[in-house]
């Protein structure tokens, strides 16, 4: 079986108050973040197929961002909305959509805390309290099969712009 790369981005600092969590939007500083891991990690997200991206709005920003500022790539990714990527999504519910869509191409998750945090630890078997996902922080897995404590958590990088 072919390892397979599983990024997964936090989206960017977002305003505090909205009218509902769904539709908080990514502050100016949020951008700056994302812009910058973007940069950074150009040549490995190239490579990237397809993008899941949450409904909520500051995870719609958060990929209008990455896209932006990775235009000039030679293959861009195919975008797809997940509902299955919002916070409070069950785990499960979230493995049973990555088995569909894992195919031994690299895939790149935008989604939200703690999603992203019990995902990491799920996948990988880490401590979910040892797996820290600030905004904007990306994180490489490798695996061969989705399922719990088979991959291997690479980096988690976090923001590189600092307040």
């Amino acid at each position: 079986m072919a390892v397979t790369r599983l990024y997964i981005l936090r989206h960017g600092e977002a305003q505090h108050q909205a009218a509902t969590d769904a539709t908080r939007q990514l502050t100016r500083f949020g951008c700056q973040q994302v812009r910058a891991q973007a940069l950074r990690f150009k040549s490995e997200l190239s490579g990237v197929k397809r993008v899941y991206v949450s409904p909520y709005i500051r995870a719609q920003q958060t990929a209008d961002e990455l896209y932006a500022e990775l235009a000039d790539s030679t293959t861009i990714a195919t975008r797809y909305e997940a509902a299955w990527l919002t916070p409070d999504v069950a785990i499960e519910q979230v493995i049973h959509a990555l088995e569909k869509v894992m195919s031994g191409e690299s895939v790149l998750l935008i989604s939200h805390q703690p999603l992203v945090s019990y995902l990491i630890s799920f996948l990988s078997d880490i401590p979910v309290w040892q797996v820290n996902m600030d905004t904007a922080s990306l994180a490489c897995l490798e695996l061969t099969v989705v399922a719990k404590g088979l991959a291997e958590l690479k980096s988690i990088t976090p923001a590189l712009v600092a307040r």
